[in-house]
């Protein structure tokens, strides 16, 4: 991450709690290889968590860390475009 926040200001984590990332990638699963031979839920959850765990001090060094729980769509669109038109000016 340092390497990217040297060439940028605008590095983003979006923070989202792992039983949705769970929900998410397990119905999509089949159009990612290395997901597709996961077989329940309770293995994604294990193969998710045991990734964010190994990965979030690095997504953590992100400029901005965008916490998604309480957010919807719309409103998670709105803040980083603030982000950007902020950093634009």
């Amino acid at each position: 991450m340092e390497i990217i926040n040297k060439k940028t200001n605008l590095t983003f984590f979006l923070n989202l709690d792992s039983q949705v990332l769970v929900e998410r990638l397990f119905t999509r699963k089949e159009k990612r290889p290395l997901l597709a031979l996961i077989n329940n839920k309770s293995e994604m959850k294990d193969y998710v968590n045991k990734h964010l765990f190994e990965r979030v001090n690095y997504y953590m060094k992100a400029t901005h860390v965008i916490n998604l729980k309480e957010k919807n769509i719309r409103d998670t669109c709105n803040k980083i475009m603030s982000l950007l038109e902020k950093d634009s000016s």
